[in-house]
């Protein structure tokens, strides 16, 4: 997504870019709009029951390449056994046929593909050590978008926006975060 933005293909990524010091280097942040830690999808079978687990040889743990999932295994699980795919699909396939033991992603799209693969796959929604982040919309470095854009987050969060997103597409989720005593996507704690 990033090169997209370089390159001109891109004027702006809105979904699923959390805001890094590393990504931060190259592009442009909005201000946060949502917030999520990583978590895991795991297979049924599978030992993995929590992040500690993922540090085994014998666990294999799926990742998408150029995520703050690939990044977080590459620092912290230099002896697991990780494979790395293009696409989430691939990683959520991975572990439902069982030849992968979890997929460390988003809470929002790990609870979303457990229901994929509901007789093969659970979901751990405890966010991974130091994985709980703000995402915001990117853009090419000095980009003359970047003040709209900050305005139109501010003025949607002002008027309910995502509180009417939440409503009307993230209902479940927002319970079952509740439940667990987490927050939800769009609570950023303010």
């Amino acid at each position: 997504m990033i090169p997209s933005l370089q390159s001109g293909k891109a004027d702006v990524v809105i979904s699923s870019m959390g805001i890094t010091e590393e990504r931060a280097k190259v592009v442009d942040f909005s201000i946060p709009y949502a917030a999520s830690g990583l978590t895991l999808l795991i297979n049924k079978d599978s030992m993995v029951s929590g992040y500690t687990d993922l540090s085994s040889d014998a666990v294999v743990t799926a990742v998408k390449s150029g995520t703050t999932g690939a990044i977080w295994a590459q620092d912290n699980l230099p002896s697991g056994n990780v494979r790395i795919f293009d696409e989430v699909a691939a990683c959520a396939l991975e572990v439902s046929q069982g030849k992968a033991d979890a997929f460390i992603y988003d809470g929002l799209t790990t609870y979303e593909l457990q229901k994929k693969f509901p007789d093969s796959t659970i979901v751990n929604l405890e966010s991974l050590p130091g994985t709980n982040g703000d995402w915001g919309m990117a853009m090419k470095k000095d980009s003359p978008l970047k003040t709209d854009v900050d305005a139109f987050i501010l003025d949607f969060r002002k008027k309910g926006g995502f509180e009417d997103l939440e409503k009307k597409y993230l209902t479940e989720i927002k319970q079952v975060f509740e439940k667990a005593g987490l927050p939800s996507f769009f609570d950023l704690g303010n």
